[in-house]
């Protein structure tokens, strides 16, 4: 039976905390339960290497000694697919930073095709240890905890210190230790940007917005001022561009016809929908009649297909070479603006001025000798 602590009170945190100082690097995971939209943290694992600590997150809301033990300068957190539990300790802990980060999931893909790989099968290729991972779909909120549960917790953070000492090793050996910290990095403030910034909207996020009428696109044109703070009306959480769209294509007129819309809480209807409704029909009235109405884009053309194949063909060959997963080297999002810049400019060459950072040293010029050798016959 694997040796831990479960801290359930702020008594309990304060003497594991006072322990934890004396550390500056944590081998972590997170148990959350995804319910109505968004992730609850229910469960926070911690190992030392000495000894691992099992935090009840939804009984401790005093969460200062645990910050204060956990992000020093001079820490470090060991995790396995580490993007959405950097997010969710970073609420817990109302932290403004974290410290930096060593994904043993992401350190994998750093050596081969593989990118969204399991921690128990990173476990069984590293260790040759088989785990069961039988806990994993469990409802986390419910207490009190099962013994079987807190083992299968415990377990998550027991691997990762021999882990990450044989990635390291891995990782040493074909220079990419630096490469790691880069993209973490990158990776890192890619998630907790998703998670600070509200992404501003704008009429290209809706492709269908061709199918409404001149009364329509101007209540469009207010919705995505009201999203994105343009309008002094309350906004709901995680309100979807479908239901934005719904919107303006059926123009409620009050509050009872808005909560016919999918998407939008109840609450927040009764609260301010008839208010919504008002601006919104003010704002059809008051705004231009003469606006163009709008043509639908084509879904795709053989055209773009061609670029993104060929670019898809690049990455793989490129990847090869340097034993990077294309999926890190070569998001999707960094396909599109390829793809978009030679779609526009005509020649393939051009999309090179997107691999900057440490894409420059590793990708540029193999994707530069790539277009050498490969053509792509661009249409008009």
């Amino acid at each position: 039976m694997l040796d831990y602590h479960l801290i359930e009170s702020t008594e309990d945190l304060e003497m594991a905390g006072n322990k934890l100082l004396d550390y500056s690097t944590f081998y972590i995971d997170t148990e959350f339960h995804y319910t109505a939209g968004s992730e609850k943290l229910c469960l926070v694992q911690i190992s030392t290497v000495d000894q691992i600590y099992l935090i009840d997150s939804l009984k401790i809301n005093n969460t200062k000694l645990l910050k204060d033990a956990l992000i020093k300068p001079d820490c470090k957190w060991i995790l396995h697919s580490a993007s959405n539990d950097i997010v969710l300790l970073k609420n817990y802990l109302k932290a403004s930073v974290i410290p930096s980060i060593f994904d043993t999931q992401l350190a994998w893909a750093l050596l081969g095709p593989e990118r969204f790989v399991s921690l128990s099968y990173l476990i069984y290729n590293i260790l040759n240890e088989r785990v069961q991972k039988s806990f994993q779909a469990d409802n986390w909120t419910v207490r009190p905890f099962q013994t079987e549960q807190l083992e299968y917790a415990a377990y998550d953070v027991y691997y990762l210190p021999e882990l990450e000492k044989k990635l390291l090793l891995k990782l040493k050996k074909y220079g990419k230790e630096s490469l790691l910290t880069d993209i973490n990095s990158e990776l890192t403030y890619n998630a907790l940007q998703r998670h600070d910034t509200a992404k501003k909207i704008s009429i290209n996020d809706f492709r269908n917005a061709w199918e409404l009428d001149i009364d329509g696109l101007n209540a469009l044109n207010f919705l995505i001022d009201w999203v994105n703070g343009g309008v002094d009306i309350n906004k709901p959480e995680k309100l979807k561009n479908k239901t934005i769209l719904n919107i303006a294509k059926m123009l409620p007129q009050s509050s009872e016809e808005l909560s016919r819309i999918k998407g939008i809480p109840f609450n927040w209807i009764k609260k301010y929908g008839d208010l919504l409704t008002g601006r919104m029909i003010m704002a059809t009235y008051n705004n231009p009649k003469n606006i163009e109405l709008m043509e639908p884009e084509p879904y795709s053309t053989f055209a773009i297909k061609k670029i993104e194949g060929f670019l898809r063909m690049a990455s793989v060959n490129i990847c090869s070479e340097v034993n990077i997963c294309p999926e890190i080297a070569f998001p999707t999002s960094l396909i599109n603006d390829m793809a978009d810049e030679i779609h526009s400019s005509k020649t393939i060459i051009s999309a090179s001025k997107f691999l900057k950072g440490w894409r420059e040293k590793w990708l540029l010029k193999k994707y530069e000798s790539f277009c050498k050798k490969n053509i792509l016959e661009l249409d008009d």
